[in-house]
């Protein structure tokens, strides 16, 4: 049988893999803006401070969302003059260095913070950045970035790597309906993650009570 006989009704070969037939396929750099974080020499020892403007690294995006250090800020002052790197809600920060994939997609409240060294600014054009968000944390668009930088001896995302990356790119009200479903997965996730860590702890409670007599079954 061909490939194209193994292909569904309504399914159409691209350079990301099969996709429906009223699917795109889009270099970033079409779809997206992007701005790389500030040099170190931009920010001073001077500038940093307990409690201030955070800073986002890759170290902190953690499973999709940003986790700021209350250690690792700057004054405000400091961040007016860095205003050009200044983070918008809807916007994607994604992490330049280390492990590929690290992104999230910046709340309201999170508005002003700093976009870090480490990181990059993704602003998503008539796209919609939940999606997005999900595409270049996904294993297909990670593994495509890291064999764009086959030969160096540490994976370092440039604007040019991410601008040239293909992606497919469902219409508009496909993007936040998928976008939907993946958040609600996670969050079942995260619900049972916690169940999970609930019985963990009653074993522990049951252990500590069989194992020492407090509890005794004959």
């Amino acid at each position: 049988m061909s490939d194209t006989a193994a292909i569904p009704p309504g399914y159409k070969p691209s350079e990301v893999g099969v996709i429906p037939e009223d699917w795109d396929v889009k270099r970033l750099g079409e779809i997206a803006a992007f701005r790389t974080g500030p040099f170190g020499s931009a920010l001073h020892k001077s500038d940093y401070t307990n409690d201030g403007i955070p800073i986002v690294n890759p170290m902190h995006v953690v499973d999709g969302k940003i986790e700021p250090t209350r250690t690792m800020t700057i004054t405000e002052q400091a961040a007016k003059n860095l205003s050009d790197f200044r983070l918008k809600p809807g916007e994607i920060v994604i992490g330049r260095r280390g492990d590929m994939g690290r992104c999230a997609v910046v709340q309201e409240y999170q508005l002003g913070w700093l976009c870090g060294t480490g990181s990059m600014i993704v602003r998503p054009l008539h796209t919609d950045s939940e999606f997005l968000q999900c595409v270049l944390s996904s294993p297909r668009a990670i593994s495509a970035i890291e064999d764009s930088s086959v030969g160096t001896t540490m994976v370092n995302l440039n604007q040019g790597t991410l601008a040239g990356l293909k992606i497919q790119v469902p219409p508009l009200h496909e993007q936040r309906a998928i976008a939907a479903a993946l958040s609600d997965v996670d969050a079942l996730l995260g619900g049972l993650e916690r169940l999970i860590a609930k019985k963990r702890d009653l074993k522990q409670a049951a252990m500590q009570e069989l194992l020492t007599g407090g509890t005794r079954l004959i």
